[in-house]
């Protein structure tokens, strides 16, 4: 992990179960995310407005209920599963996935390896670092 993330002393696990969280097609209220224990500021950096471009449906941001959503504020799930990568320092670059589920499966199992790497994963201390 980089020294100066704000991932700097959150447990690996709720490292790994914000990471399970995502699908690689989802836009998630933070929330979803700081609930499990992610740091505000950290996921506040991923908080975008997405807007549909309705003329393809894989850029079209649907509800569950399958009607159009014309502009959402969120968290994209694949950008942040690779902004985890990057800030644990993981390589996924060459999982050879081209699709963002396949790829977003790829990160966290990517993810599970280093959790289930940390010093006895003893989730009273957190992660500190390399």
């Amino acid at each position: 992990m980089k020294n100066t993330s704000l991932l700097q002393g959150v447990s690996p696990s709720a490292i790994l179960e914000a990471a399970n969280i995502c699908d690689g097609h989802t836009i998630f209220k933070p929330s979803a995310f700081t609930d499990v224990g992610i740091p505000v500021d950290y996921v506040s950096s991923y908080v975008q407005e997405i807007e549909s471009d309705t003329r393809d449906p894989k850029s079209t941001v649907f509800r569950h209920d399958g009607t159009v959503i014309n502009k959402v504020e969120g968290v994209y799930g694949l950008r942040f599963l690779t902004g985890l990568c990057i800030e644990l320092e993981i390589d996924t670059e060459d999982s050879g996935f081209n699709g963002r589920g396949f790829r977003a499966q790829a990160m966290q199992g990517a993810i599970k390896k280093w959790h289930d790497r940390q010093p006895d994963r003893d989730e009273t201390e957190p992660y500190e670092g390399p």
